[in-house]
């Protein structure tokens, strides 16, 4: 009997694991592949909702868990993270022994994936790679795609992008992008579930708030926030407030968004499951923030959105975005231009797109030749 492919998917953030989560069950499903899935991240942190325990609720089992973060980090304590992840899956390596190394998009943890799986010489399959966006994510998705031997992209631009950096075209496989994929969007919490989060009437319009801190800017995160709450609060629609990802300045985020919890008609959360975030994106009549989820998921709702600053700069967006700055007049105004043409739905120029994405992945999970040309990149700019 032939042993099965070891795939290792590193997990950090509830996002992440949400959008992977149907193409976990297909891995797992395969006969010819074993899942390895290492918990790491805000899952870990009672603060942000423990969201480990959500994934052993969903039926996967944990291979390993590495704790690295505190929720209360700061400038050196984010770099020491850095180091104390890479030690960490190293050991997790050495024991685990995976096949392959999978990896989404453009976190830290991923990064310290990344640098522990070099002496291993895995293989890295990376997801998400030439997509642009602000600040820091894309120093670690660009680094992500030098150390990743195949890339498995969202669009054709990104895949382009790949190919602009230099990597070998025949590395690069456009597979579209799980995040709207039909077997996730068919999971969604009704609209009386997500009004009865929201604690509004069948007929009330709600808008739902997701703002997370941005690295370079963490000095100016508390401002951000308390500017964006403002504006929600002076334009008077009931809002759901969801607590932002683990990342430098979501203390002084936090601190802000815990102030609204005895406010009128604010709904302050920690953590939703992917199936009340999808139904809240799906009926709330606006998504206010700088999430990926309002540039990619929201967009296929036709769910208006309002993205602030600069943490989505350069990236690919459809026509229901509108952007803005960081000032409370600006969002209020953008908030109010949206309400008074009545929260219209809009479909068109969504670049982001289902294109049987898990399969591809999983075929090229079970098929990729793990051999001396693999391993061996050279660029070809």
């Amino acid at each position: 009997m032939s042993m099965k492919r070891k795939i290792c998917v590193i997990t950090g953030t509830r996002a992440e694991y949400g959008v992977m989560k149907p193409l976990l069950r297909l891995i797992g499903a395969r006969k010819g592949l074993m899942l390895q899935l290492v918990v790491t991240g805000m899952h870990l942190l009672d603060d942000f909702g423990s969201t480990v325990h959500q994934i052993r609720k969903d039926g996967f089992g944990v291979a390993a868990e590495l704790k690295m973060f505190s929720g209360k980090e700061n400038h050196r304590q984010m770099s020491e993270a850095l180091g104390k992840a890479v030690v960490g899956f190293a050991g997790i390596f050495e024991r685990l022994k995976p096949d392959i190394l999978l990896l989404e998009a453009d976190r830290m943890e991923m990064l310290a994936a990344a640098l522990a799986s070099l002496s291993f010489s895995l293989p890295i399959v990376h997801l998400s790679g030439g997509d642009l966006s602000g600040g820091l994510d894309d120093a670690f998705r660009h680094a992500l795609t030098r150390f990743s031997h195949f890339h498995l992209p969202n669009t054709a631009a990104s895949a382009q992008r790949l190919k602009a950096m230099g990597e070998e075209p025949w590395r690069i496989k456009n597979v579209g992008t799980l995040a709207v994929s039909k077997d996730l969007l068919r999971d969604i919490a009704s609209a009386d579930e997500v009004r009865r989060l929201a604690k509004v009437a069948s007929t009330e319009k709600f808008i739902v708030v997701l703002q997370h801190p941005v690295a370079v800017e963490a000095a100016h995160a508390a401002t951000h926030m308390r500017q964006t709450l403002q504006a929600v609060a002076a334009c008077g629609v009931p809002a759901v407030i969801i607590y932002p990802n683990c990342d430098l300045g979501c203390e002084a985020m936090i601190k802000e968004i815990e102030k609204c919890r005895s406010a009128p008609r604010m709904t302050v959360v920690k953590n939703v499951e992917r199936t009340i975030y999808l139904g809240l994106l799906k009926h709330a009549s606006l998504l206010l923030g700088n999430s990926s989820s309002g540039i990619v998921e929201a967009p296929f709702f036709g769910t208006p959105v309002i993205n602030i600053g600069s943490r989505q700069n350069g990236r690919e967006q459809a026509d229901c975005v509108v952007n803005t700055g960081y000032a409370r007049r600006e969002i209020l105004r953008a908030m109010k231009r949206i309400q008074r043409a009545g929260y219209k739905r809009i479909f068109s120029g969504n670049p982001y797109k289902d294109m049987n994405t898990e399969k591809k992945i999983v075929r090229v999970l079970e098929t990729l030749k793990l051999d001396e040309k693999l391993m061996n990149k050279r660029l070809v700019f």
